[in-house]
């Protein structure tokens, strides 16, 4: 495989997620690492480009806001959340933040 080493900063909880969403039964089971779960990520949404409210939006908030949506985000993962149907659509960064704080403990 052709490719560039750099180095990203992915938020723990959310590398978290992909791992757990790695695991047999989950959908990136068939991805045999954690990196081809990533590229795969980035091929999908290079291959079909389109803007990505939600998540630009939570690129937008302040940190302490990013961390408590990615711990969220972590566990509706590790407990087989889905939250299509407990957000509007389209789904927005403050809305997520809201859910994310009325959920959590």
């Amino acid at each position: 495989m052709r490719s560039t080493p750099k180095s990203i900063r992915i938020p723990s909880p959310i590398l978290d997620a992909v791992e757990h969403l790695r695991k047999p039964g989950h959908p990136f089971a068939d991805y045999p690492s954690l990196n081809a779960a990533i590229v795969g990520l980035l091929r999908y949404a290079v291959a079909f480009p389109r803007t990505h409210e939600l998540t630009a939006g939570i690129a937008r908030l302040p940190e302490n806001e990013q961390d408590k949506i990615d711990d969220f985000l972590a566990a509706s993962a590790r407990d087989s959340i889905d939250l299509r149907g407990l957000l509007p659509k389209p789904a927005t960064a403050e809305a997520i933040l809201s859910l994310a704080c009325r959920l959590q403990t």
